[in-house]
């Protein structure tokens, strides 16, 4: 198809709290089966810090770069890296709506404003991981290099995502996004959560529920 919306997030930022959530329940990060990495990520004895320390090889038979395995899967055996990174950008160039977690309101705004949501209708919110994991926290520099390395396909497209991004916001508001939490073109529009104003999703919640109402 011609694509839709794809919301991306910087490739080592998005590594460790997919890291960090699956040291719980597998789900958002894993290695192969029969895999030595995936006998330490089960045994919940893996830190990223010590998978950073194991064979490139290894590490990258994990499935880090998630962006460039969507856009681009293998057409065979054939099929090299640098062949598929090639598509997976030309399809990123050509993406009608892009989403950036680090422009979270911004994002929100051009969403707003290319589809007619409406959205200060509907107050977005800010989430986060409730899961504050050791396994990810205090990554050296080496650490760092290695895994940064290991999702150089996934950083040029975040890269090819950040400027798409900055070329449809451009195309629908005629200049740069501005800074600050506001919605687009001065509408006014708080794309956060005001606690005690608005329905609020909390991941902390114990009822299973998560809404927060206003008093």
């Amino acid at each position: 198809g011609r694509g839709g919306v794809m919301s991306f997030r910087e490739p080592l930022a998005r590594l460790r709290s997919a890291f960090a959530t699956s040291v719980e329940d597998h789900q958002h990060f894993d290695c192969p089966r029969g895999s030595r990495l995936r006998r330490w990520l089960r045994r919940a004895a893996l830190s990223l810090e010590r998978f950073a320390r194991f064979p490139a090889a290894e590490r990258r038979a994990c499935g880090l770069n998630v962006y460039l395995d969507l856009l681009a899967p293998p057409l065979g055996r054939r099929d090299t890296e640098a062949a598929r990174l090639q598509r997976a950008l030309a399809r990123v160039a050509r993406l009608p709506l892009v989403a950036l977690t680090e422009e979270f309101s911004r994002s929100l705004a051009l969403l707003d404003a290319a589809l007619d949501l409406r959205l200060g209708h509907f107050p977005a919110v800010y989430t986060y991981n409730p899961r504050d994991s050791r396994a990810a926290a205090n990554l050296s520099a080496r650490a760092a290099r290695a895994l940064s390395s290991d999702l150089r396909p996934d950083r040029l497209l975040y890269e090819a995502a950040v400027r798409r991004f900055a070329a449809l916001w451009r195309r629908q508001f005629g200049g740069e996004p501005a800074d600050g939490s506001r919605g687009a073109a001065g509408s006014g529009q708080l794309f956060q959560c005001a606690w005690g104003r608005a329905r609020c999703w909390d991941k902390l919640s114990t009822s299973h529920q998560g809404w927060s109402e206003p008093a």
